[in-house]
């Protein structure tokens, strides 16, 4: 989700935030989701049958 403009350009905090450093975030966060670096490093709440936090997500499939 953060990786498209539309969905940062509907969170105001991304407005205070220089284009180049975006840019950087963007090319960054694209490299370790391909590398795999970014599930080692924040990947494991995915793998717990439930997960605590100031966060509710709530997904059904049909």
């Amino acid at each position: 989700m953060l990786l498209e403009p539309a969905a940062r350009q509907a969170s105001s905090a991304w407005s205070f935030v220089d284009d180049g450093i975006r840019e950087r975030f963007d090319r960054a966060l694209r490299g370790d989701l391909a590398s795999g670096a970014w599930d080692r490093r924040f990947g494991h709440p995915r793998t717990r049958p439930a997960y605590e936090g100031s966060l509710v997500v709530v997904r059904a499939t049909p």
